[in-house]
């Protein structure tokens, strides 16, 4: 209110004197106009932008928050000493207060200690100045309002009274005749009506000039204008000023009312109406008259004089006058309307967003970020100091400073009609355009949470009340941004502490940096380079010649030679240092061989900068050396100069190579073609290539369609961008393009097949067999952010809800100059997943890039990439990867084919990496380890399942055999479970583990069910088991139980020595030689061959496997009668035999499986290196099906 005050009483003051100087000389109704001007700067206490002309500027505005204390000293704005009282011993005791009221006594001269908070007077005494004017200022309003109602009622209830109608042909208001009236009057705001006194109906022409002033007071709206009036003084009552202004404009709005009478009367009756109001007007106006609506023609001696001198005299405006007038009106309105030019001392500069600001009190700017959305700062203190894991920090911090992109907002014009941010887990009040600030604005109050669903649910269950945390943050948020521009600049402040004011005023704060006047125009920028780079560095000034080819083109800034072979037959040829426009760039961007260039710079006008070194030899060989040390020397300075110069940053190879690498290089509606480039010539449809289709210039129906790049398949696949064959850059090029389509002239780009032809008919000489069959279109599918999310989350949830019941989480983490592998299995019913679904899902957006190669072969020789990690289920069914600071992430689902997703982090949050590791590490490092004992019960009660089921099988799985579909596989006995198998347990240390990390599964055995519904399976060179039962299952880990012992082998060759005792024992039950008649030592020799040549078809690596086998057989002697032949063998045609056999065994595991009995080292020459040698001797009976063998040992 102070600024209204202070601009108002100038105004009122300029305006009295105005109308002093110039009274007389402009006309009544202008001079009664001005008035306005007063009005409105009461009634609107609101300023203009800040200027250096504002009266403001010499005062303060803001008024200080004085504390009033009332005590019985009387008034004082500083605290009293406090009461004194004395105890009944006399002593003297000084009396303070607490919140309450209560008083409290200490000794005089001992103060209370500061944390008691006590005053020398009671609460209810001490009051800021500010509440006490406040409460002043709205009590006389309220007396005056009332004053107001009464002083109208009043005087329309006496006009009524005893009123009569007066019959007037022609008025267009009733008329009444009262003698309760002093004067003749307008009465009403709506239905209005014309008082007179009974004197005016004596006088006919007195009456009929009555009429025209009242009608006059009607056109003019006068009643409303004294309305108004009356609102100016009940608010600022206490102001003599206003009364004043109140007492000239009543005044002033009779003598424009006089000479608009005069007009529509006619100057002849100027005096006869100058006679009329003399005989009328009498009395003078009080203060309650100013608070009337209805128009009295009383104004007081004074008032009668200036009206009828007026009335004579008849004012004219001259020019110069009117003139002077609005120059002087202007001016006026300048000092008066304009707030105070912001105090910029406590501003800052912010270069990286290009404006300066003051920051609020108390609040203090963090470091400039890069990650805050599109860079900006934040607010300290934190106004929110708790919040989950995925919150943004500005959504917790005092406030913020950045930018945003403008496709949160919609115009009309140049206005921000509306504004609408692009964040989850918001809700939004309805935004509000502001003016009177450094750009467009706009202001949005907008609520974020501060945890997710599912942690707000931990916490609850945790024991926490919600009702106690707070669990969203609010803020006021102010867009400014011109129209056309990418960005603008954001601000927030917290609502919890800031009012919609504060932010605004803030936001009033914003001013945009002027740029550099002495910045470079983009010919200067070239003239000084090439200048700079012509001075060349005195250690290379002998042996380099700096200049440009006659030829050259406008590309090349300067050219290098070497000197001793500049002319020469080698030539000398150093490099170029290129300066790009756009067109050029995007040759470059485009081109399918760039070797030799390296971009390396970019200046503020759109130039870029590379240098292109020679792929071939231009040296003599006698200078190689000292060429090549020059070139590299040379070359660094030349980067460097460019990179000094003004208006240049860097601009590396590496940011081309990441343009080429985006998945599309214009976002928005997409196609994929899938082009069969010889289908049309012989029918065949390999090989494929794939044309990715964009909408350039405008999306959906009447956007153009170009092919923006092809991917060739095949050995040696390739991917290179498509720029068009055009001088102009891209965007110029496809905006012409789209304007002719516009009109008629290229509707072949609307098309998205005829685009595919076009683009295969200019192709390298053009495929101009090509047809419409020749491809395969896709639907047309969006890269708008959050445009796959649906998809990815569906993909995640199946992930994270296998029916396996488990997920395996597998970071590799770089340490150093190596890789660590951790892998992490969790339950899918952990109850911590779901948040960590929603993080993923809807924090960060996810675009299909229908990108069909791998993003890495090899990211382990990747020394940027800090770790990344695979998440899958344990029958590899679902698989996640995704990369350390990494814009993709590849997810596969079997019989779905496999995806690579463009995932860009919103609101400042983690991208997918980073919210997982986030996840798994407090995880991993809370998961608690079953005992080795349990896991050992674990793996012990499994196969006890597979006992009680009444059979088992035995499995083998190599490469050749998941290749071939041939899996070896045997039946074992029940009591062979029950005893070769009951050690599996206790033999091995276990731990809990996850999945396999490889890529390609390695070998294994499985012991099953014959149904397989339970399992257990080891791995070869992992250690790992994998446990199932149905639908459940567990990954452990094994090592010996104890290392030394001599017999201690690792899991998977424990249990394939049980596979290899299967597999003998079913050869060994199934081997029969045919009966056909031969003699026994024939018999005996066929059986030995095929019972021991089975060692060369085992699978490898089995302790049953040799790679050489060499038997001789005999018949024994024995009679008939032998007391030890089996029983089996009974009645049957029966001999004993036996064998020499020479093995050469494959494996450590199969020499040491030979070597039990009478095995020794072979001597004979006959055999490869490292033969063993064993005797067996064994019954030969006759069976149904052939000759069979009983009792095989190495003795009978």
């Amino acid at each position: 209110m102070k600024a209204v005050l202070i601009t108002s009483s100038l105004l009122i003051l300029v305006l009295i004197v105005l109308r002093y100087l110039l009274r007389g000389r402009i006309s009544p109704r202008l001079q009664y106009a001005l008035w306005l001007l007063v009005a409105v700067r009461l009634l609107v206490p609101l300023s203009l932008p800040g200027t250096a002309l504002s009266v403001l500027n010499v005062f303060s505005p803001e008024a200080s928050d004085t504390t009033v204390y009332v005590s019985s000293h009387g008034l004082s704005t500083s605290a009293p000493a406090p009461e004194t009282g004395t105890l009944g011993d006399g002593r003297e005791m000084e009396i303070y207060y607490d919140g309450n009221g209560i008083p409290h006594f200490y000794p005089v001269g001992e103060a209370p200690p500061a944390q008691a908070d006590y005053t020398t007077v009671p609460s209810e005494q001490i009051f800021h100045l500010n509440t006490v004017l406040r409460v002043l200022w709205l009590g006389g309003a309220a007396v005056m309002a009332v004053w107001f109602l009464t002083v109208n009622l009043s005087f329309f209830s006496r006009a009524r009274k005893g009123a009569r109608f007066l019959e007037m042909q022609g008025c267009p208001v009733p008329v009444y005749v009262s003698a309760a009236v002093p004067s003749p009057c307008l009465l009403g705001l709506v239905r209005q009506r014309i008082y007179v006194t009974p004197a005016c109906t004596e006088d006919p022409d007195g009456l009929r000039h009555v009429l025209a002033h009242e009608l006059t007071h009607r056109r003019q709206g006068d009643p409303w204008w004294s309305l108004i009036r009356a609102a100016c003084l009940c608010l600022y009552w206490f102001d003599p000023l206003v009364w004043w202004a109140a007492a000239l404009s009543r005044r002033d709005c009779e003598l424009a009312c006089d000479e608009g009478a005069i007009r529509r009367l006619g100057e002849g009756e100027r005096f006869a109406y100058g006679r009329t109001l003399v005989g009328l007007v009498a009395a003078g106006a009080s203060p309650g008259s100013l608070l009337q609506t209805a128009t009295t023609m009383r104004s007081g001696k004074g008032g009668l004089k200036e009206r009828i001198a007026l009335i004579a005299q008849k004012p004219r405006m001259l020019a110069v006058t009117a003139l002077c007038l609005l120059t002087a009106v202007a001016m006026i309105a300048a000092i008066t309307f304009t707030g105070a030019k912001p105090d910029r001392t406590g501003a800052v500069e912010l270069p990286e967003l290009g404006i300066s600001l003051i920051i609020p009190e108390e609040l203090a700017l963090e470091d400039y970020s890069e990650t805050l959305g599109y860079g900006g700062y934040l607010l300290s203190p934190d106004a929110y100091l708790h919040y989950g894991d995925g919150t943004p920090s500005q959504w917790a911090a005092a406030g913020m400073v950045g930018r945003f992109p403008t496709s949160w907002l919609t115009w009309e014009g140049q206005t921000i009609s509306k504004a609408l941010p692009s964040w989850n887990h918001t809700s939004y009040g309805e935004s509000e355009p502001l003016s009177g600030l450094a750009a467009p604005a706009a202001i949005l109050q907008a609520e974020h949470d501060l945890y997710t669903a599912a942690e707000a649910g931990a916490l609850e269950e945790s024991g926490v009340d919600l009702s106690t945390v707070e669990l969203v943050s609010s803020y006021w948020y102010v867009f400014l941004a011109e129209p056309g521009e990418d960005t603008g600049i954001l601000l927030s402040l917290n609502a919890k502490n800031f009012t919609r004011e504060d932010a605004v005023d803030f936001a009033r704060s914003v001013e945009f940096l002027e740029p550099n006047s002495e910045s470079l125009t983009a010919a200067e920028r070239t003239a000084a380079l090439r200048a700079a780079l012509a001075q060349v560095p005195e250690e290379y000034a002998d042996r380099v010649i700096a200049g440009r080819d006659p030829e050259s083109t406008d590309n090349i800034l300067l050219s290098f030679w070497y000197a001793p072979d500049y002319g020469g037959d080698y030539g000398g040829w150093l490099f170029w240092v290129y300066q790009w426009d756009q067109a050029a760039f995007e040759e470059h961007l485009c081109d399918a061989d760039h070797s030799g260039i390296s971009c390396f710079a970019r200046d503020a006008d759109g130039y870029y900068y590379a240098v292109h070194l020679p792929t071939d030899v231009n040296f003599s060989p006698e200078n190689g050396d000292d060429y090549l040390a020059v070139q590299e020397g040379l070359m660094d300075w030349a980067e460097k100069t460019v990179l000094d110069a003004e208006g240049v940053e860097p601009f590396t190879e590496d940011d081309v190579q990441a343009l080429r690498n985006q998945p599309f290089q214009f976002q928005g509606n997409h196609i994929t073609a899938v082009y069969h480039p010889y289908y049309a010539v012989n029918g065949e449809w390999e090989p494929t290539w794939t044309f990715i289709l964009s909408q350039p210039a405008a999306q959906g129906e009447g956007g153009i369609w170009c092919v923006e790049q092809v991917w060739y398949d095949g050995e040696f696949p390739q991917r290179q961008v498509i720029r068009p064959d055009t001088d102009l850059p891209r965007a110029d090029y496809y905006a012409q393009l789209q304007a002719r389509a516009d009109t008629g002239q290229a509707v072949w780009a609307l098309d998205p097949m005829e685009v595919c032809l076009q683009y295969a008919y200019s192709y390298e000489g053009g495929h101009l067999n090509a047809t419409t069959e020749s491809f395969e279109l896709s639907e047309v599918y969006s890269s708008a952010p959050y445009s796959s999310n649906d998809r990815a989350a569906a993909g995640l949830t199946a992930l994270l809800e296998n029916d396996s019941g488990l997920v395996v989480f597998d970071l590799q983490a770089r340490e150093g100059d190596s890789w660590a592998d951790r892998q992490v299995s969790v339950p899918t019913d952990d109850p911590s997943l779901p948040a960590l679904l929603e993080s993923l899902t809807e924090d960060i957006s996810w675009v299909d890039t229908r990108w069909t190669w791998p993003l890495y072969t090899d990211p382990w020789g990747d020394e940027s990439l800090a770790y990344f990690l695979s998440i899958y289920d344990p029958l590899r069914r679902y698989n996640l990867t995704v990369y350390a600071g990494g814009a993709y992430a590849a997810f596969s689902q079997a019989g779905g084919g496999d995806t690579v997703y463009q995932v860009t982090a919103s609101n400042g949050s983690s991208g997918p990496a980073e919210v997982i590791r986030a996840w798994l590490d407090p995880y991993s490092a809370g998961a608690a380890s079953q005992s080795s004992d349990s896991l050992g019960q674990t793996v012990q009660e499994t196969v006890d399942l597979i006992r009680l089921s009444g059979s088992g099988r035995l499995s083998f799985l190599n490469s050749s055999s998941r290749e071939s579909g041939q899996a070896g596989s045997y039946p074992v006995s029940t009591d062979s479970l029950r005893y070769s198998y009951s050690t599996l347990g206790d033999f091995f240390q276990w731990t809990e583990s996850t999945g396999l990390s490889a890529t390609r599964e390695p070998a294994s055995v499985t012991l099953s069910t014959a149904d397989t519904s339970v399992s257990v399976t080891a791995y070869q060179g992992t250690g790992k088991l994998l446990i199932r039962q149905g639908d459940t299952v567990q990954w452990l880990a094994a090592e010996p139980a104890d290392p030394d012992d001599v017999f201690a082998v690792d899991l998977y060759h424990y249990m394939r020595c049980w596979y290899d005792g299967a597999q003998w024992e079913a050869h060994s039950r199934d081997l029969a030689i045919p009966d056909t008649g031969q003699s026994r030592e024939e018999i005996a020799q066929d059986w030995a061959e095929a019972y021991e040549g089975y060692r060369l078809e085992t699978e490898p690596g089995g302790r049953n496997t040799c790679t050489f086998v060499q038997v001789e057989a005999r018949v024994r002697g024995l009679s008939d009668t032998y007391a030890n032949y089996p029983e089996i063998t009974e009645g049957r045609e029966r001999f004993v035999f036996s064998y020499t056999g020479v093995f050469v065994p494959e494996n450590d595991l199969a020499q040491l499986d030979l070597w039990p009995g009478n095995t020794t080292e072979y001597q004979g020459d006959d055999a490869p290196a490292g033969a063993l040698t064993y005797m067996r001797q064994g019954i030969l009976y006759r069976a149904d099906d052939g000759w069979r063998c009983a009792g095989l040992g190495t003795g009978l």
